[in-house]
């Protein structure tokens, strides 16, 4: 019975992999892909359903680094480059230049899918898959302030609405209230997509669909300070992050207190432990975990470290991804099994650090 579960299990993780390298992969049904790679319908929804369950232990498959390619927006010498990692050797190399792409452009990569806007009103979303080379257009009759890409496809959000877009269809689409005019940054977790502003002390929350009506959640403090939401980050799917108050400045140093984020009624993560932070941007950064480890800031923390009451921690090594870039600064790809982490310095290069087999990160050479 063990030896079948594990053929099984075998079996399901096979299917995931060739249908996450799909060329349809993040704008068509899984299920869909699932079919017309020839599985049943009753066999990709089982593997679903092993998968969530893998997630809920936090027995998340990522496959090998060996199995696995990473793409990155790079910035170099005032022109953008799209950057492969082959992780299987750690290789970089550019596989296109983006020769009319504007720093203020919004754009996000993944996995082997990339979006971007374009034009001088930024009307256009270009859609993009890395690996075939196919392409595709969305027009918009009003500015996009940003966009993010979803398990189910890529929300958009322009100046009175928010829209979900396939590829080739507009699924669902939801309009603003007026009090979510300035909520533009956007995280995916689980089912739940979470909108935030640097300067408010609430989240906003809403279904993947679009269906359920937009909540509020209100961080919650004992603390009579001024506080403002730092880092968000997905844990398992569920939310986690730091809000920060201002504890001391003396010259022209700052240090912050930065506290676990509790909201009311929120179905989040909260850490335990609170950290010191010298520098903090007028942006808030994403936080990213892998199975053992948590990169929050510019810094590596454990998973142990992050759950224990015991106060102010020291980290267990620095990760110095640019934070001077909000775009950039969240360009992280994470190994979740191996405990890897990838993203960008400050000079643009790509760096990698491997929890299990390092404590400072590498940089991957790149020619350009």
């Amino acid at each position: 019975m063990e030896e079948y579960r594990e053929d099984r299990e075998q079996y399901y993780l096979a299917m995931m992999k060739e249908i996450s390298e799909h060329k349809d992969f993040g704008r068509k049904n899984p299920v869909d892909i699932g079919t017309e790679c020839g599985y049943t319908e009753e066999d990709v929804l089982d593997m679903i359903h092993m998968l969530q369950q893998k997630k809920e232990k936090g027995e998340i498959y990522t496959g090998t680094s060996s199995d696995k390619t990473g793409y990155f927006l790079v910035w170099k010498e005032q022109k953008a480059y799209i950057v492969a990692v082959e992780m299987r050797d750690w290789k970089a190399e550019v596989i296109k230049e983006l020769k009319d792409f504007e720093r203020k452009d919004k754009f996000d990569i993944k996995d082997h899918i990339f979006v971007r806007t374009a034009g001088n009103e930024k009307k256009t979303v270009l859609w993009e898959n890395l690996e075939t080379g196919e392409k595709k257009r969305l027009l918009t009759d009003e500015t996009i302030r940003n966009l993010i890409i979803l398990d189910n496809g890529i929300l958009i959000l322009i100046k009175t609405e928010m829209l979900v877009w396939d590829g080739d269809k507009i699924l669902t689409g939801k309009k603003y209230t007026e009090s979510m005019l300035r909520l533009s940054e956007v995280i995916q977790a689980g089912d739940k997509i979470y909108f935030y502003y640097i300067q408010n002390s609430y989240i906003c929350a809403i279904d993947k669909l679009l269906k359920s009506r937009i909540i509020k959640y209100y961080v919650m403090t004992d603390s009579s300070e001024k506080k403002k939401i730092q880092e968000i980050g997905n844990d398992r799917n569920k939310i986690f992050g730091y809000w920060s108050a201002i504890k001391d400045s003396y010259y022209s140093s700052t240090m912050y207190r930065d506290y676990p984020m509790k909201a009311t009624k929120m179905e989040g993560k909260e850490f335990a432990f609170k950290r010191k932070i010298k520098d903090h941007q007028a942006f808030i950064i994403k936080d990213f975990m892998s199975q053992n480890y948590g990169l929050l800031g510019t810094e590596i923390y454990s998973r142990k470290q992050m759950e224990s009451p015991n106060g102010i921690m020291n980290p267990v090594c620095s990760f110095s991804r640019t934070i001077l870039s909000k775009s950039l600064c969240n360009q992280v790809i994470v190994d979740y099994e191996n405990d890897i982490f990838i993203g960008l310095n400050n000079k643009n290069d790509i760096i990698k650090i491997d929890m299990r087999n390092e404590r400072e990160a590498t940089v991957i050479p790149v020619a350009i």
